[in-house]
């Protein structure tokens, strides 16, 4: 008899043990296609703010180092401060335009290219 109420508990502690994995395989299964899923739309997000906002960045970006062609550099840091300011400008006016869709991130996407054009000019300076 010993034996057997020996082996009732391992048992009973084993049934446990499955019982708490099969659990938790079926947690992290679970959470596995839920991870899954946020990285696809957290993607495809990321991918359609990027893809929002890429020509006011690449334009305040990179616009202003054309000038540099047509320009001397102690012209180029005017220009690249005035388009700039003149890309928010138009971004501020587009609230008061039927047809046109203002947005925050283009005037986030704006003020990063224009300081990255400044870094740029500044680079240039050296």
């Amino acid at each position: 008899m010993t034996q057997d109420a020996a082996a009732v508990p391992e048992q009973s502690s084993l049934l446990h043990n499955c019982c708490i994995a099969i659990a938790a395989l079926c947690l992290l299964l679970y959470l596995d296609g839920l991870v899954t899923e946020l990285r696809q739309t957290q993607v495809a997000a990321l991918a359609a703010l990027v893809l929002n906002s890429a020509p006011n960045l690449i334009s305040a970006a990179l616009v202003p180092l054309l000038f540099v062609l047509f320009f001397a550099r102690e012209e180029l840091y005017k220009s690249a401060l005035g388009f700039g300011v003149g890309l928010i400008l138009y971004e501020c006016l587009q609230l008061f335009i039927a047809w046109a869709v203002f947005d925050w991130w283009d005037l986030v996407a704006t003020l990063l290219g224009t300081l990255l054009s400044l870094v740029f000019i500044r680079i240039l300076r050296m």
